[in-house]
């Protein structure tokens, strides 16, 4: 079993950030329903915060990318957060095929382990890459994840066999070649518009400026002659960027005075 050292908090891979493979979106919508009718101002207010709890709750969920998303078992690649459980308990025992715990496994962010208030059975995490003790407790703030698979069985100290619930990690890998080209399309494509988007946005800029620039603003002058010095917006013409700035230095714009200084003849 390969080993690894047992980190506390929450990381997630490098190709951790797959929303289009999660559990699901939750969004307000899918809280909203569960909230009743307030009739007065301490109802109205408790029933505010109440939803907004509930939204932070399924932002967290929905946002949250599990340590070793992506996992092989069975010979193929798994995303861990569309199927899997959270779990979380104190180790009963380490072996070379994993783990005992005893403690909770469950819905995503609705598990945990409180031994000093609940009982709690054991289970078996098959895989189980971390390093761990008898006895160290891996807390529910951990977030881990692992697939329900079915029974394992041992042998007690005492000879006897028994069977209880068993989870797998499964091996820790990559996401599936076509996924990051999917990715890296996607995020080009993204980039693409952004891009765009903010080139529009200098454009328009520009036109802004320019109107106001001709009604005798300085400061609308001196950034227009900045736009037409950098090609921000527009083409890049150094006659009109020195003539915009000539304009605003004339009004005693500070800016406008320092850029002028600062072109070659």
């Amino acid at each position: 079993m390969k080993i690894r050292g047992l980190i506390l908090g929450v990381l997630g891979g490098m190709f951790g950030l797959i929303p289009l493979l999660s559990a699901g979106t939750i969004g307000e919508d899918a809280v909203a329903p569960v909230l009743a009718i307030p009739k007065t101002l301490e109802e109205q207010e408790a029933a505010s915060r109440q939803r907004s709890a509930a939204i932070a709750q399924a932002k967290a969920m929905n946002d949250f990318i599990p340590r070793d998303p992506w996992r092989a078992m069975s010979g193929k690649t798994n995303y861990i957060k569309a199927d899997g459980v959270e779990f979380c308990g104190k180790v009963m025992d380490v072996t070379k095929d994993g783990v005992r715990i005893e403690g909770a496994y469950g819905d995503l962010f609705g598990t945990s382990y409180i031994p000093s208030m609940y009982s709690y059975d054991d289970f078996f995490v098959a895989n189980f890459p971390f390093e761990v003790v008898n006895d160290q407790v891996i807390p529910q703030s951990e977030h881990l994840m692992a697939w329900y698979v079915g029974t394992y069985t041992y042998s007690t100290v005492n000879g006897s066999s028994r069977t209880i619930k068993k989870l797998n990690y499964g091996i820790p890998c990559d996401p599936p070649a076509e996924l990051i080209k999917q990715q890296q399309e996607a995020a080009a494509a993204r980039a693409l518009a952004e891009k765009k988007k903010a080139d529009q946005g200098q454009v328009n800029a520009v036109h802004w400026l320019q109107t106001q620039a001709t009604n005798g603003s300085a400061s609308a002058q001196c950034s227009l002659g900045i736009h037409y010095l950098n090609g921000q917006g527009c083409e890049t013409n150094r006659e009109q960027a020195i003539y915009w700035l000539k304009k605003a230095a004339e009004q005693g714009d500070t800016e406008a005075s320092q850029k002028l200084a600062g072109l070659n003849p």
